[in-house]
């Protein structure tokens, strides 16, 4: 994370407000997310199979084969569901009336079969192998991980932390383009994980209200930034397409950005405590 992004006086907020960070182009992901995606061959949509694919890629049930149609008849399957909201003109109620919008709820399903369970299919439908990484692990970043205890499940094309299911679901390590672009999204998503009610508990809402997300991804961008310095990582801020709504909230809020700064380093200070890496009197206490 550039220097200056942690002002000491709303006069600061006000110069980062003039100059923003910059980053990674806005939308750009670090690691590619077409090499080892969910893919639908048909529709080129990523498809939401009810079972847990053995491979990551299913396909529906007319266009994948229609030579071994009788086969795939028995075979198990999962659904697809693909819905949408059409916009349609109704009649105008008189003469002279603006006819008016209607939304159409439009629901389908599709039955998905795995790639395992279909033969002769070109190569192009197969996923790539996992070749490993082409970067040498952190130790330091590897026993924050670990020693945190969080599930993370590997695979997919999405980094993202889910509060419902408590788990972290990242892109295959192969598919980052760099040691730096892991561990930065890793740990980023490791602070989000802190804030788990049986963790930090941190809440933004009463304050921020519908900024709370954008405070929320401020802080793990900034407790990630705080843990890859603390492991010796170069990187830059991976999710510039933030910096817009970051930038709002600090309008609003000339102190935001403390709040933020406080809240990363409790998600950071609790991630190296776990790790052995800190000693509690070094941490920030919680109620700080």
């Amino acid at each position: 994370m550039p220097n200056g992004l942690l002002p000491r006086s709303a006069c600061q907020t006000d110069e980062l407000l003039r100059n923003p960070p910059a980053g990674s182009p806005a939308g750009s992901k670090p690691y590619n997310r077409h090499k080892y995606a969910f893919d639908n061959k048909v529709k080129n949509k990523p498809p939401r199979p009810s079972t847990r694919p053995r491979k990551p890629l299913n396909l529906p049930f007319q266009p994948v084969n229609p030579h071994h149609t009788d086969a795939l008849a028995v075979a198990p399957s999962g659904s697809y569901l693909n819905w949408k909201v059409l916009k349609a003109d109704s009649e105008a109620l008189a003469e002279g009336d603006d006819s008016e919008k209607r939304l159409l709820p439009l629901l389908k399903v599709f039955h998905v079969f795995n790639l395992d369970q279909v033969d002769g299919l070109p190569n192009e439908y197969r996923a790539a192998p996992d070749t490993g990484t082409a970067w040498e692990p952190s130790e330091i970043a590897e026993r924050i991980i670990e020693c945190s205890g969080a599930e993370i499940r590997h695979g997919g094309f999405r980094a993202f932390y889910s509060p419902p299911n408590d788990l972290i679901y990242l892109p295959l390590r192969s598919s980052f383009r760099d040691q730096a672009s892991y561990y930065s999204t890793a740990l980023h998503e490791l602070c989000h994980w802190t804030g788990h009610a049986s963790r930090l508990g941190r809440k933004l809402g009463k304050r921020f209200g519908e900024s709370a997300y954008a405070m929320e991804e401020l802080i793990a961008e900034m407790g990630a930034a705080f843990l890859a310095a603390h492991c010796r990582l170069e990187g830059q801020v991976q999710h510039a397409n933030y910096i817009t709504s970051w930038l709002e909230v600090l309008k609003r809020d000339k102190r935001a950005v403390f709040t933020a700064s406080a809240q990363a380093q409790k998600a950071a200070d609790y991630l190296l405590e776990h790790a052995g890496l800190i000693t509690p009197a070094d941490a920030m206490p919680l109620a700080a």
